[in-house]
């Protein structure tokens, strides 16, 4: 895989961090804009798995949070980040079943990490807020009803938890 930034990243020997989520803006970059038969599929979730094996290797040897936080998700949980990547290819390119459990496993991830309710711009209610969008794109997908109806109200039921919060911007951001 070349990548300009993750090349660069990886010459200055940055921390794994930043190297995996140059790797997941990659992923990105390459799903975007494509249709679900595109061939580019597979090499956006090779990216994103060579991402997550490349940070649990480094997990291992316990070389992880060496970075300074520098995104919503606090750097201890910045593994978080590329399993909601993982998920954001699967709704675009897999098996939508997995989507929809994928998305529960890390819903109730998410509800486990009480630190991520303490922060002012709260992430626990953007990662699960996404992990009800993924469903809803599958549902819609598959044509379910019930479950489209049940991640929309959940849906508007985080965003009107974050206003309610204090977390207005959060608000904002997510009914856009």
């Amino acid at each position: 895989i070349y990548d300009t930034l993750y090349d660069v990243l990886c010459k200055r020997n940055d921390p794994i961090e930043y190297r995996c989520i140059a790797l997941a803006r990659l992923a990105k970059r390459i799903r975007g804009g494509q249709n679900a038969y595109n061939s580019n599929a597979v090499v956006a979730q090779d990216i994103i798995k060579r991402a997550l094996d490349m940070y649990e290797f480094h997990e291992k040897r316990g070389d992880i949070g060496t970075a300074s936080d520098y995104s919503s998700t606090p750097v201890e949980h910045f593994r978080l980040t590329l399993e909601y990547q993982e998920v954001f290819n699967l709704v675009r390119f897999g098996k939508m079943n997995r989507v929809v459990q994928k998305a529960k496993d890390l819903e109730e991830e998410v509800n486990k990490i009480s630190d991520l309710r303490n922060l002012d711009w709260r992430p626990d209610i953007r990662l699960k807020w996404w992990t009800w969008q993924c469903r809803l794109r599958a549902a819609a997908f598959c044509l379910d009803s019930t479950l489209w109806l049940q991640a929309r109200d959940q849906m508007r039921e985080l965003e009107n938890k974050a206003e309610n919060c204090g977390a207005h911007g959060l608000a904002n951001y997510l009914r856009k």
